[in-house]
């Protein structure tokens, strides 16, 4: 029996040690996935510069955090991103030439740039109020490829509710049941 593995790819200021990626890896676990954490601790990210620039500081970095990952053992593989990682992770399927289904939060414009094969989009995250890109652009984008969008009115690109923890809670528990519907009996 084959095995399946979620990488997860966080963003510049959203680790995964927040609570929602520590949810969806959490869910991941107990329907029997591998899950590696992908770490930018190390990455001196300058927010002066531009995406781009920031992106290019990953590429490095993520590679030797994979490398020893042999992703032809798994049968099912995800990358779970958010941010800044939705581009890494849209680049990592591109560079390793791999199968993988990917689930994004918050995509950045360098996400949809990357992003070669929009087939095994499990869906796109966003929220009425990103700063990084206009939701309208993700929706559009998401109906032209026929994506599943959720979009949350008026939340950021942190995907939180400022003054409402049991909002984005309920954020929370939406974003965990899609992104693993496909597996629950």
């Amino acid at each position: 029996m084959k095995e399946n593995i979620a990488v997860i790819f966080p963003g510049i200021a959203y680790t995964c040690q927040e609570r929602l990626l520590i949810e969806c890896a959490n869910k991941y676990k107990t329907i029997g996935y591998d899950v590696v954490n992908i770490n930018f601790s190390s990455v001196e990210f300058d927010m002066n510069k531009t995406l781009q620039y920031n992106f290019n500081l990953t590429k490095d970095i993520i590679l030797n955090q994979i490398k020893d990952i042999d992703f032809d053992k798994y049968e099912d593989v995800v990358f779970l991103s958010k941010s800044i990682g939705t581009s890494c992770a849209a680049w990592l399927e591109d560079y390793l030439n791999i199968n993988v289904r990917q689930f994004f939060l918050t995509p950045i414009p360098l996400c949809l740039e990357y992003l070669k094969n929009t087939e095994n989009v499990m869906a796109m995250v966003i929220g009425t109020k990103d700063k990084f890109i206009d939701f309208k652009e993700v929706e559009s984008f998401c109906q032209r490829n026929n994506i599943k969008c959720l979009i949350f009115k008026d939340v950021g690109h942190s995907l939180k509710y400022k003054v409402d923890d049991g909002e984005t809670e309920k954020l929370n528990e939406r974003v965990v049941e899609t992104v693993t519907r496909r597996y629950e009996v």
